[in-house]
């Protein structure tokens, strides 16, 4: 006989991001039961949560069973600037992020990645996924810390285009969406299900050719770490 809490992994399973409310008339429960249940699987680190109030979801944490990526180098004199025409970002950063976790082959894993927006293992880190970060004196959550930083550097550099752009932030920065993208290929990788990108009008960054892109939305607290160590290798101050 399942219990609560196989009801409610269950449930998650096949209905990611599902409310309260819905959860609550799937599994026939309401008020305070429910309430618990929900806090004893969040405690235990099998699910977590992305909101505030009634408009709160829910999703299940799934470790994904892959090696870490190799931590980006930092120091100026291995990290040189793009436009140097010395080393390649793309060279330095995709050998050690990509090489050491390999590209992604397994569908499961797929599967499991449209399953979870913000990836978490624990209560501690679900509370640290809320952190915000100090960027040219503005507070910022991970997604506008992600867009500020590249319109800081197309500020600094106006003349960019997107080849150019990648090579400072390439796509193995992020696994699977890339900091960011064309609006076409978001949509594309998006689906009719998620949005995967900030996607509205005022988050859209335009480059001086008028190509569109949008920045992703996918940041947990880890995942970000990368993208802000390759900005500090470029001179920016983030804390």
């Amino acid at each position: 006989m399942q219990t609560g809490n196989d009801k409610l992994i269950g449930y998650l399973k096949e209905n990611p991001n599902a409310t309260k409310a819905t959860i609550g008339e799937a599994l026939q429960l309401k008020g305070l039961p429910l309430f618990n249940l929900i806090k004893k699987l969040m405690a235990d680190g099998q699910i977590a949560t992305q909101g505030e109030g009634t408009d709160a979801t829910y999703i299940l944490v799934e470790t994904v069973n892959e090696e870490p990526a190799t931590e980006v180098q930092t120091k100026a004199d291995e990290y040189p600037h793009p436009q140097s025409g010395i080393v390649s970002v793309e060279e330095t950063v995709t050998k050690n992020l990509v090489e050491q976790s390999g590209p992604i082959v397994d569908e499961e894993e797929k599967k499991n990645e449209e399953q979870v927006i913000a990836a978490t293992t624990s209560k501690a880190t679900t509370t640290r996924n809320n952190k915000k970060f100090l960027f040219n004196d503005e507070e910022l959550g991970k997604g506008g810390l992600a867009r500020a930083i590249v319109l800081q550097y197309l500020k600094d550099f106006p003349n960019t285009n997107l080849k150019k752009l990648e090579e400072v932030f390439p796509p193995a920065l992020l696994k699977r969406f890339a900091v960011f993208q064309t609006i076409e290929k978001a949509r594309e990788i998006s689906g009719k299900k998620y949005d995967r990108y900030f996607f509205k009008d005022e988050h859209v960054i335009k480059l001086k050719d008028k190509t569109a892109l949008v920045i992703s939305s996918q940041w947990t607290f880890d995942n970000i770490q990368p993208l802000i160590k390759a900005a500090k290798s470029l001179g920016y101050k983030i804390k």
